[in-house]
Parts: C-alpha cells; sequence; structure tokens
C-alpha cells in the first residue's frame, strides 16, 4: 500500500496544497486564504446558493472556506496577519478545508509551511495541531498519522532542484 503524502500551506494571501498525483505529477490547487464565519452550516439552508465552498466546523461555529469564499462574504475581508496566526479557528479551516479539497479519509505524512520568523516557535505546535482526526465538515474526518513542519523557503528550494534535476547534487553541496 502506497503512503499517502499530501502538503498545505496556509498563506495570507491563498491556502494552496496537493491534491495527489504521482512522485513525477504533483496535483496543487489552491483558493483564498479567507474564512467567512457562520453560525450555521451555510450548505444545509433551503435556497442556498450553490457555491464551491466547505462549512468547516470548528468550536461549535461554522467557516466557509474553498474556491469561491469571496460570494460568502459581504466584501468586506477580514484577515488574520499577525505571529499568532496558526492559534486562530481561521487558520484551522483553511487547513482542514485544503484537506477536505484532496478527498482522502487518511494522510500519512502531511507537510505544512511556516513563515521564517515564526517557524523556530511554532513548528512543534503547528505540527500536534495537525497531528490526528479532523472534522472537515460534511460528515466526514480526515486522519494525519504524522505532521511535518517546513520553513516556506524549502519548498521553493526542492521544487527548484526537482525542475533542474539538481535534487541528488545538491544533496551534497554545501554554502559557505
Amino acid at each position: 500500500m502506497t503512503a499517502v503524502v499530501r502538503a498545505i500551506d496556509v498563506g495570507f494571501g491563498y491556502t494552496k496544497f496537493t491534491v495527489g498525483g504521482s512522485a513525477s505529477d504533483i496535483r496543487c490547487a489552491r483558493f483564498p486564504s479567507l474564512a467567512c464565519l457562520s453560525t450555521r452550516d451555510p450548505s444545509a439552508s433551503l435556497g442556498a446558493e450553490r457555491r464551491r465552498t466547505f462549512a468547516i466546523p470548528i468550536k461549535g461555529v461554522f467557516y466557509e472556506v474553498g474556491p469561491d469564499v469571496v460570494l460568502a462574504g459581504d466584501g468586506f475581508r477580514a484577515t488574520q496577519i499577525h505571529h499568532r496566526y496558526i492559534d486562530t479557528p481561521e487558520y484551522l479551516a483553511l487547513a482542514r478545508g485544503a484537506m477536505r479539497s484532496m478527498r482522502v479519509e487518511h494522510i500519512d505524512l502531511l507537510v505544512v509551511g511556516l513563515p521564517v520568523a515564526t517557524f523556530a516557535a511554532d513548528k512543534a505546535a503547528l505540527e500536534k495541531l495537525m497531528t490526528g482526526r479532523h472534522d472537515v465538515g460534511g460528515g466526514k474526518t480526515v486522519h494525519v498519522r504524522k505532521a511535518l513542519a517546513m520553513a516556506q523557503p524549502h519548498g521553493a528550494l526542492i521544487d527548484y532542484a526537482d525542475q533542474h534535476d539538481r535534487v541528488l547534487a545538491m544533496q551534497d553541496e554545501q554554502v559557505w
């Protein structure tokens, strides 16, 4: 059985994530990093407009996230831009919305990105937050067996090395 490995980067502008693929073809997706608060599941309402969003339950309220989330808002875009971003329910809703978009019931390894400025302070806490069972709304859950937080520039470096066939060569290189 092949291990299920996925990645999420909840950024201030977009939430980016992998949705599958193979070793040579990784498929990715994204949606705006905007979570609209609601006291009920908007998709359960009669006459609810059809949009590509998920209602993610967090502590008794719902956060609507997804590609069409701008249709759920009222034109006001409140963002959580501060050093404790990973501790907010909006962050968790965005991460869980990405997990739901992956359409898997379990993830063996979930790689998550962190800004360099908060990496040392937040690495352990984010790995703990992302590990375990996550209610992703709609009666669905995703179980993450292990999470690994990486500084965001590492993803760019790995992508560069892969695109330029430098992965093996870079393993033995040193930067002075």
